[in-house]
């Protein structure tokens, strides 16, 4: 179901109608002329798995009615794993994620640009308009224009950085792991210390011990 969800999701729903189909028939065969057809069976099945229930044909028998109302709990859980898997296929990949968002990057870097050159040519512009003495109207329109080039680059530089600051559930399970193998790594040296301290504990003892006793034999050889 991990490698091939597709493959093994229509291989359950076409096996899961069938069989329910044929039991169906072999439930109402003896009750209704009906289900002498078994495309009559398909189609019952069909409309109830989609809980569609047209009520054209209905079951007679007390097993057909507990085939109809498996059905359409088959039917249920069949459209939740059907929406499950196209989730899956529909959501991009690490990969793709990354790939997205470079570009992203690279676009906004060159609107960036672009906004803070035009910045520089309307900041030009407004200033010689001044200094030949140009119409006001001409001067504030160049004025309106660096205003917006300045927005601009105050937007984008925003949208930078909370974009950077955003942490997507990707990069939440990677961090929760590498926590995770951090944490681990831990543990594991402070159980490699911990032995190490004991073993070194024991070997003071023991030259402790050798010591005290090489101290006693000191002192009783030179009593004697």
């Amino acid at each position: 179901m991990d490698m091939y969800p597709t493959t093994v999701l229509t291989a359950i729903i076409v096996s899961g109608l069938a069989i329910a189909s044929w039991m169906m028939r072999a439930c109402e065969l003896y009750h209704s002329p009906t289900y002498s057809n078994f495309n009559n069976s398909v189609w019952l099945i069909l409309i109830t798995a989609l809980t569609v229930g047209y009520g054209d044909i209905v079951p007679a028998s007390y097993c057909g009615r507990g085939i109809a109302v498996l059905t359409g709990m088959f039917g249920a859980g069949c459209t939740a794993l059907i929406v499950a898997v196209l989730a899956q296929k529909l959501e991009m990949s690490r990969a793709e994620k990354y790939v997205h968002s470079f570009v992203i990057d690279v676009e906004q870097d060159k609107a960036l640009k672009h906004a803070a050159a035009n910045i520089v040519k309307e900041g030009w512009y407004v200033y010689r308009m001044k200094k030949k003495g140009k119409d006001n109207a001409i001067v504030r329109y160049h004025q309106r224009r660096l205003l917006a080039a300045i927005r601009h680059v105050r937007k984008i530089r925003n949208d930078k950085k909370l974009e950077d600051s955003a942490i997507t559930l990707i990069e939440m399970s990677k961090s929760q792991t590498d926590i995770y193998e951090s944490v681990h790594t831990v543990k594991t040296n402070l159980g490699t210390l911990k032995s190490r301290v004991d073993d070194m504990d024991s070997k003071l003892d023991s030259i402790d011990k050798k010591l005290t006793d090489l101290y006693n034999l000191i002192s009783n050889t030179e009593e004697h």
